[in-house]
């Protein structure tokens, strides 16, 4: 409440505002006070006596602030120790919310407060303001009492729970399921070392199994070399116009699976055109080591059959010979007929 002497001064003010408006009603001063001193006082000192009285309001609620900024730091590391603690964690962040959403109305009445202390001279309604204030401010101290028993309720609870989880190791049913682990793991070493050997014998049959494989893939190629030897000896004898025997490839494919011109004879090759001759050359593998290589031998052979067009009569003589080679001359690899650069 305001003191005698602040009422004193905030009548003289209201005196001296009658005496400068003549036309509204003078104010006579109640008989039962008395003048404090000689000295009248002006708006100025009025507005720095509120001034003042705000400003220690405003550093109260900044260190209020403060206080709660740091028991809400305090709050949050608690609560990561909280989070198993149920309904009591609940409990603890539903004040939490609830202190906040209060400072946040706090906040707002301080800004009102202010609006108002610029807008209005009344000084006993500000009083009134100020008052409302203080009583936000009580609410808010003591909902942070109730926070801060939560907590230490809750961190009894903490310490309870730690000394059940330090004495467990010491408990029979403890040492029970620790002894049945270690002979369940004993047990899964035994079942891995077991099922380790099995896979190591799996390991040995594939290796022998692909080495089964490499060595009939040796045999089928080598089956494969002599029958072609054979046919080549046999169109070896042959006059120009009488029938060849099909040239297998070294994997043992003949031209015909792979829908290529099957050669009848002599005559039947020296009619080639130059496409044919160089998609037989590409089927035996036995493409010019010089032409332009490729990413992939299917796209080599596809460029080199392409090229074939461009041929002058020399080369495709030449080509036409190594094909030749190939149906009639018994070798050990088509590589060593290959024809010279083109």
């Amino acid at each position: 409440m305001l003191t005698e002497v602040e009422l004193h001064k905030a009548w003289v003010t209201r005196y001296l505002l009658n005496q400068a408006q003549p036309h509204e009603q003078v104010i006579t001063p109640p008989a039962n006070l008395t003048p404090i001193n000689s000295t009248v006082p002006t708006i100025d000192s009025l507005r720095t006596i509120l001034a003042d009285g705000f400003r220690e309001v405003n550093k109260k609620l900044d260190d209020l602030a403060t206080d709660v900024k740091k028991l809400q730091a305090n709050n949050v590391t608690i609560n990561k120790k909280l989070d198993d603690l149920g309904a009591d964690a609940e409990e603890l962040r539903a004040h939490s919310v609830m202190t906040s959403d209060k400072l946040d109305r706090l906040t707002a009445d301080g800004v009102v407060t202010t609006k108002k202390l610029d807008e209005s001279p009344d000084v006993q309604k500000l009083q009134d303001e100020v008052g409302t204030l203080k009583t936000t401010i009580n609410t808010v101290t003591t909902d942070i009492i109730t926070l801060n028993q939560g907590v230490h309720d809750n961190g009894v609870s903490l310490t309870g729970l730690d000394r059940k989880v330090t004495d467990l190791p010491q408990t029979e049913g403890f040492k029970q399921a620790i002894s049945a682990s270690i002979r369940e793991n004993e047990t899964i070493l035994d079942i891995r070392g077991i099922v380790n050997g099995h896979t190591q014998t799996l390991h040995d049959l594939d290796q022998a199994s692909t080495d089964t494989s490499e060595e009939l893939t040796r045999l089928q190629r080598g089956l494969a070399r002599v029958d072609r030897v054979q046919c080549q000896l046999f169109n070896a004898t042959r006059a120009n116009n009488e029938s060849w025997l099909e040239i297998s490839n070294e994997d043992g494919v003949l031209p015909s699976e792979q829908d290529l011109v099957v050669v009848q004879s002599r005559d039947h090759l020296s009619r080639l055109n130059s496409r044919g001759i160089a998609e037989l050359l590409g089927f035996y593998g036995c493409i010019p080591s010089d032409f332009h290589p490729a990413d992939t031998p299917a796209v080599r052979k596809t460029n080199f059959v392409r090229q074939s067009q461009n041929w002058s009569p020399e080369v495709q003589l030449v080509h036409l010979g190594t094909l030749s080679n190939i149906f009639t001359l018994p070798i050990t690899s088509f590589s060593s007929s290959l024809p010279p650069p083109n």
